[in-house]
Formats: structure tokens, C-alpha cells, sequence
């Protein structure tokens, strides 16, 4: 059986792609159209952060939680999966919790709730520092 080489050539034009077989001189053409809308590229690029420096966190050292003030956890468009605790990250005192030690992230009326398992192996107090990153519109 012999084998037969084929040469693939591709053109970028404005607008769309041409695909061009040397071999065979056919040409598939394939349109790019805009698939995501304003909206679903705003969330995916929503990004913020808020640190007890400037913002109220309350902390709760008994029940291994943390209650940022006045701040709401976006929703996802249609389409997208709902937000976890993995689409979150805490830092406290700089360093990053990993999300094993977060038990859940949750909004609350217009708190954000953090709350830790056992996992964290520190026991938290209102004179540390902390951080929270992730997708939130206020």
C-alpha cells in the first residue's frame, strides 16, 4: 500500500478561514461568527478582589466563618455552570487557602459567607488580614 502525502494550506481572510487541498483543488469554507454575546464575555472577564483592609469582614472564630459586607457573588449567564467554592480564592495573611479547607461560599441577603472546615488547621481572628478574589458585581 503506498502512502500519499497531502499538502494543506491555510489562508486567513478577514472574517473567515479557507481550508485549500492541494492535492484535489477543493476548498472548504467556514464562516467565523461572533458565538458568545456581551454579556457572557463580561462575566467570563469579571474578575475582583476585596481585602478586610478595606472592607468590612466580620469574623466568627467559633463557627470557622468570615462575612464580607455589602458584596454579591455574580450569576453566571444562561449556559454556564453555577458558581462553587472553587471559583474562589481566600488569602489570609497573604497566604492562599487552598479550597480543600473551604467548606462553602455563599451569599447571605448581601454578605458574602465564607466558611471553613477543619481542613484550614489555623484558627482565624479578627486581626488577621483577608482577602478574597473571584467573580462579584458589587
Amino acid at each position: 500500500m503506498s502512502k500519499k502525502r497531502i499538502r494543506l494550506n491555510i489562508k486567513g481572510t478577514s472574517g473567515a478561514v479557507r481550508f485549500t487541498d492541494t492535492s484535489n483543488v477543493s476548498v472548504i469554507q467556514t464562516t467565523i461568527e461572533e458565538s458568545m454575546t456581551t454579556e457572557q464575555k463580561e462575566y467570563l472577564t469579571l474578575q475582583r478582589i476585596y481585602s478586610s483592609n478595606n472592607i468590612s469582614v466580620t469574623v466568627d472564630a467559633i463557627s470557622n466563618t468570615l462575612t464580607w459586607a455589602n458584596i454579591t457573588i455574580a450569576t453566571p449567564p444562561s449556559g454556564f455552570p453555577a458558581l462553587d467554592k472553587y471559583n474562589f480564592q481566600i488569602f489570609i495573611n497573604g497566604l492562599i487557602v487552598e479550597n480543600d479547607a473551604l467548606a462553602s461560599i455563599s451569599q447571605v441577603g448581601s454578605d458574602v459567607v465564607v466558611t471553613f472546615n477543619s481542613g484550614l488547621n489555623y484558627d482565624i481572628s479578627s486581626d488577621d488580614e483577608y482577602s478574597i478574589a473571584g467573580k462579584f458585581t458589587s
